[in-house]
């Protein structure tokens, strides 16, 4: 990488790897361009200087004019105005030069809920956005061959924290939906013997792989929309249950190739719980697919994009993708790191050049690494083959530490990008 104009530039050698990776060029953008209105070829608000080897090779497609405050949504010019003027203090979808807050600019901090209380976003510091101490499929609970066991998620909570803490992490975001085994007293119990800080979760997981019928025979009888609306509210301003842990963000999920009508649901309830109370979003998407539609999805409802983080972008390596996804004025996260082949997943060296372009190109300040881990699967041990333990042999939470960000520092992004990645970029997706 050089220093190009105040910007990161991507060097010649690196382009190679790009290209061998399947990052795309401009002649992909149209593929994309009907989720979010754009036209293909047509520059919107520019980028910082072009970095060598795309000049000519990538069109350039940033924030749209018509995202969060437009008069022309369907919440009409009342509604937009009313949410401009809660969000005016947030970074939002305009261009940088008409007063959106970028890198290096003054910044307010704000509450964060943690399951040990509210800390201020300065103290976030180091920050895995999306990880998980346990998790289960739906269903884990009736297995009474494999029950339950508070002790064994501690444990392996403390010796994950452990590791983290090992790297300098002070945050861990546990993205674990409410029908997944969430256990927000647990979370508190690592964190409070780890001294580790924990953010959780409010929201249901996608469709195909998520409890569905509970509401979904609801949302048949007309009362789930409210319902689901009232449950993320309450937990985030009042607490999960009687425990008194109030959840941190909103997390919402989509299917392969679409968002189905059970999860737009979820999704118009999640804009307006983060237009109430301010908590970030943050998203599972399947297999690569979806990014733009989300951010179409959510920045339409009203949701701060600056408060939005799209996750698992990094199942797609078509740089034209995230471009689409990210002209929405929302963050991405290149979360599921170590997780190779299965479910549609690149392989590690493919996400990489993916990652080093997109910093090349200027976006290193909406952009955030995690892993997506499990580490500990609830109900019954799995069993796997040796060839997928062979394929995930990395997938652990040292993974970007040990092998990735040694591949960045390799490519010329420096240290110091490296931890505003970790540092900045999550405080300003809590608004500070």
């Amino acid at each position: 990488m050089t220093e190009r104009g105040g910007a990161v530039g991507l060097a010649p050698e690196a382009l190679d790897e790009l290209l061998v990776a399947g990052v795309a060029p401009a002649q992909h953008l149209e593929r994309h361009a009907a989720a979010q209105d754009l036209v293909p070829g047509q520059k919107y608000f520019p980028l910082p200087p072009a970095p060598q080897g795309f000049e000519d090779g990538v069109t350039v497609v940033h924030h749209p004019p018509h995202t969060r405050g437009s008069t022309t949504t369907p919440r009409g010019a009342a509604d937009a105005a009313a949410r401009e003027a809660r969000n005016s203090h947030n970074c939002d979808a305009r261009p940088r030069e008409q007063g959106c807050r970028g890198k290096g600019e003054a910044t307010v901090a704000t509450t964060v809920n943690t399951v040990t209380g509210a800390v201020s976003s300065d103290d976030l510091g180091k920050t895995l956005v999306h990880e998980h101490f346990a998790f289960g499929y739906p269903g884990f609970q009736g297995d009474s061959l494999g029950p339950y066991d508070r002790e064994a998620v501690v444990k392996t909570g403390l010796e994950v924290a452990e590791k983290v803490k090992a790297h300098g992490v002070k945050t861990v975001i546990d993205a674990t939906p409410n029908e997944c085994g969430r256990d927000v007293e647990a979370l508190k119990e690592i964190s409070e013997r780890a001294e580790l800080q924990i953010v959780c979760s409010t929201g249901y997981y996608y469709e195909g792989e998520g409890a569905t019928a509970y509401f979904k025979f609801r949302k048949a009888l007309g009362s789930a929309p409210p319902e689901v609306e009232e449950l993320m509210m309450t937990e985030l301003t009042q607490g999960v249950g009687k425990t008194g842990v109030k959840a941190g963000v909103i997390k919402l999920a989509t299917s392969k190739d679409e968002i189905t009508p059970y999860e737009e649901m979820f999704f118009k309830a999640g804009a307006k719980a983060q237009r109430e109370t301010g908590a970030p979003i943050i998203t599972h998407t399947q297999e690569g697919t979806m990014g733009p539609e989300q951010a179409k999805l959510l920045v339409g409802e009203g949701a701060d994009p600056g408060r939005v983080m799209v996750g698992h972008m990094d199942g797609n390596t078509d740089v034209s993708y995230h471009m689409a996804t990210l002209a929405h004025g929302v963050n991405i996260a290149f979360d599921r790191f170590g997780i190779q082949v299965l479910v549609g997943a690149p392989m590690d060296r493919e996400r990489e050049a993916c990652l080093i372009g997109l910093l090349g190109m200027g976006y290193e300040d909406r952009i955030m690494l995690s892993h997506d881990t499990v580490n500990l699967w609830l109900g019954r041990p799995l069993v796997m083959p040796d060839e997928v333990v062979k394929l995930l042999e990395n997938w652990h939470p040292s993974h970007l530490f040990e092998n990735v960000v040694p591949v960045l520092q390799n490519a010329g992004i420096s240290n110091e990008r490296i931890d505003a990645i970790f540092t900045e970029n999550p405080k300003r997706l809590f608004g500070g």
